[in-house]
């Protein structure tokens, strides 16, 4: 979820392939607009495929009743109406869906840091307040993406089966994705207009979990 133009597709396209280089062009070709993106990833000795579907192409998904076991807020941090829609779409959630799934808001575009208009206290701030986590990425520059999408599956186990760590705790380094157009065994349905995967060892998600 999140503004035209925030870098959605660039995030997808890094998580397809770690050989993609960045950029911030949303064109509207068929690939970008694909609805349904799969990657398997590898976190502690478990597999498990995120299938993430598309904002756009899902916008009434309480009524289509759609099993969505995780949302992606994002938006720019050189961008203060990309900002406001963010918060706009978590108090949508939060408060008029009453969603309790894990709701992950990522701050993208830090490499541009001289148009930054966002500051991370309050983005953390907001984060606290509607009970999700906070990210901050360039998917330009590759900058923890793979983070990221590790602490999704993170967050989505946790909220499936807790477990008696702290939500604050970073999972073992026992980490790695692949690119899949398949759903694989534990499928996780995703909503937002990101994401996919390569064969990469994927870095520590605890950047996620910041406060």
């Amino acid at each position: 979820m999140g503004a035209p133009g925030v870098g959605k597709t660039a995030l997808t396209r890094q998580f397809m392939t770690s050989e993609y280089k960045g950029t911030y062009a949303e064109a509207n070709t068929p690939d970008i607009l694909e609805p349904e993106r799969n990657v398997h990833v590898l976190l502690d000795g478990e597999e498990s495929t995120l299938h993430f579907l598309d904002e756009e192409q899902h916008p009434d998904f309480e009524a289509e009743d759609i099993p969505i076991d995780a949302y992606v807020v994002v938006f720019a941090v050189s961008n203060t109406a990309s900002y406001n829609q963010a918060v706009k779409s978590l108090r949508t959630l939060r408060e008029e869906h009453r969603i309790n799934k894990a709701v992950i808001l990522v701050g993208n575009k830090i490499d541009l840091a001289r148009q930054r208009r966002i500051a991370k206290h309050d983005a953390l701030r907001i984060a606290k307040k509607f009970d999700c986590r906070y990210i901050e990425t360039s998917a330009a520059l590759n900058h923890h993406v793979d983070e990221l999408l590790v602490g999704i599956l993170s967050q989505i186990r946790q909220q499936i089966a807790p477990s008696d760590d702290t939500r604050l705790a970073p999972p073992s380094d026992s980490k790695t994705r692949s690119r899949s157009k398949s759903p694989g065994k534990a499928i996780s349905d995703f909503f937002s207009k990101i994401f996919g995967g390569s064969d990469k060892k994927a870095k520590s998600c605890e950047t996620l979990f910041v406060q």
